[in-house]
Formats: structure tokens, C-alpha cells, sequence
């Protein structure tokens, strides 16, 4: 933990970091980071985070090592740290002038779906996230008609009662029932009214969008 926001955290004395393909050179996406970002968000603007990674419920990544459970083309989607990988994060951290980090949900102005809980760990099974594939059929079934809440509980259902893990949604509690990928505000998901060409044309829109998500998911 470079700045101690994690003290009283999920992971004392632990970053949680994203690996991206060019962190030897590039460093780790640390969540201090993410956090930063969301502070900057412009007013009025909606984000919308789909985290598919280990100890993802605060919108952050692993740090916390174990064992790389394979069965059945079942594993754990994480990395353990290396001294290498370590080292390079913090030469490139102190190339850009980092120091301390800020809460990625200070403002609670963004909305978190994640794998699991903060504690737990996401797994994958045959090279592809199970809250990946779980989410993209709940998209598809129901053309993203339903709130942020029924969402990740649909989402959460086809892992079973005996899940490993367990989809969270991170939140302010007044967005919990807006309607998914929606402008914040809107709320209502019961279908347009009466000659409401508008939203049947934002909805259509949607659809086309999350069947294009899905196709580049399942290609990956």
C-alpha cells in the first residue's frame, strides 16, 4: 500500500492492481488510480464499470495471492505479483508524479458491477470470466431492460446456491434502482408509454449495443 488508503480496507497494507499487457514498461493500473480518474469525471456524465477480476468488489484487482485452482478448465482470474512486476510499477508511478491516491467511489457518482465481492475471488472457465458469460445472457434475454438491482441479482441466480462467488453491485443506494446503462435519473423500466417513439428508438439502440458487446466477448 504506497499511501495507506487500504488501512482499514479489504486488504490491509495492500494495493489491488489491474496488469495491463505493458506493465513492465508501463506499471500496474493501481486502484489509487482508477480512483483518480473517477474524480474527474465530468458533472452530468454517467459511468458504468463491468469488473471481471478478482476481488473486484471495490472496483479493484488481486494483490491477494492464492492458488491457481484448475478443474475442469476451471481457474482463478489473477496474477501474482513478482518483485519485477512490483519494481516497474513503481518506476513508472514516479515518472507520472503519482503520490496519494483518492477513493474511486468518494463521490459515489459511478456504478460498479463486479465478479465477486471484494473478498473473493472471480473464476473463468475454458479462457472465459463465468460473470462474463453469466451477464452477457442475462443481456441478451432481456434486451438490458431492468434496473441496476435486478441485474446483478439475475446475474447472481444462474451462478446457483452453492456459487463461489458472488456478483455485487457498488453503488450510491439511489442508483440501485436505475435502469441499466441508463442517464442517471432514469428510473422507469416499465415500457413507453403510449406513442413514445423516443425511448423504443433509445431502446433499440441498446440492444444493438449489447448484442455488439457480446459478439466481441465471446470472440475474445
Amino acid at each position: 500500500d504506497d499511501d495507506g488508503d487500504e488501512r482499514y480496507g479489504d486488504s490491509p497494507g495492500l494495493d489491488e492492481a489491474f496488469v495491463p499487457y505493458d506493465y513492465m514498461t508501463a506499471g500496474l493500473l493501481v486502484d489509487d488510480e482508477i480512483g483518480r480518474c473517477c474524480e474527474e469525471i465530468p458533472k452530468g456524465v454517467s459511468v458504468t464499470f463491468f469488473m471481471d477480476c478478482c476481488h473486484s468488489g471495490t472496483n479493484t484487482r488481486f494483490f491477494i495471492a492464492g492458488s491457481d485452482v484448475q478443474e475442469n478448465g476451471v481457474k482463478a482470474r489473477y496474477l501474482p505479483p513478482s518483485k519485477d512486476m512490483i519494481a516497474a510499477h513503481r518506476k513508472a508511478r514516479a515518472s507520472r508524479g503519482l503520490s496519494r491516491g483518492v477513493s474511486a467511489y468518494k463521490g459515489k457518482s459511478e456504478i460498479l458491477f463486479s465478479a465477486c465481492l471484494s473478498t473473493q475471488v472471480a473464476y473463468e472457465t475454458n479462457g472465459q470470466g463465468d460473470f462474463t458469460r453469466h451477464s452477457m445472457d442475462v443481456l441478451a434475454q432481456t434486451n438490458g431492460q431492468l434496473t441496476c438491482r435486478d441485474f446483478v441479482d439475475e446475474v447472481s441466480r444462474r451462478f446457483g446456491a452453492r456459487r463461489r462467488q458472488t456478483p455485487d453491485l457498488v453503488c450510491d443506494e439511489s442508483l440501485e434502482d436505475t435502469a441499466l446503462l441508463a442517464p442517471r435519473g432514469q428510473v422507469d423500466t416499465s415500457g413507453p408509454p403510449a406513442g413514445d417513439d423516443s425511448k423504443s428508438d433509445r431502446d433499440g439502440n441498446l440492444r444493438d449495443v449489447l448484442l455488439e458487446i457480446r459478439r466481441l466477448l465471446e470472440n475474445v
